[in-house]
């Protein structure tokens, strides 16, 4: 399961618990993927005050704290085009609130998780 940059934002921003909603939606055993990329845009947001370097804040804790459960995958490319790429060649869920990318995503049938009514995590 690949996680997006502004999903990562999720859990500052309504209060979910990411992993236990992507637990809950995903019952067969799974692992979470993140670019280096994707790490270096929460540093750059985190270094910003106020809500949204807060959220990139939490974001970094939060894959700190589950490092041994995320695979940290180097990446030199921009981060949409990558996810599209890993995830065509893995067959990865991907997870993004990036609506462009989800459309694109969709367009070449990988599946997408997102936030669903600021209430839940559910399949576009």
């Amino acid at each position: 399961m690949i996680i997006d940059t502004n999903f990562l934002l999720i859990p500052h921003n309504y209060k979910i618990d990411i992993f236990n909603e992507l637990d809950y939606l995903i019952e067969v055993h799974h692992t979470y993927v993140v670019s280096t990329k994707t790490i270096k845009e929460l540093e750059k947001i985190a270094a910003n005050r106020g809500r949204t370097g807060a959220g990139a804040g939490l974001a970094l804790k939060i894959l700190e704290a589950r490092k041994d459960k995320i695979e940290i995958v180097p990446s030199g490319m921009p981060v949409d085009e990558w996810i599209e790429k890993y995830a065509k060649e893995t067959g990865a869920i991907v997870c993004t609130n990036d609506k462009a990318l989800k459309n694109k995503l969709k367009e070449s049938d990988i599946r997408v998780i997102s936030l669903k009514g600021r209430k839940k995590l559910g399949f576009v």
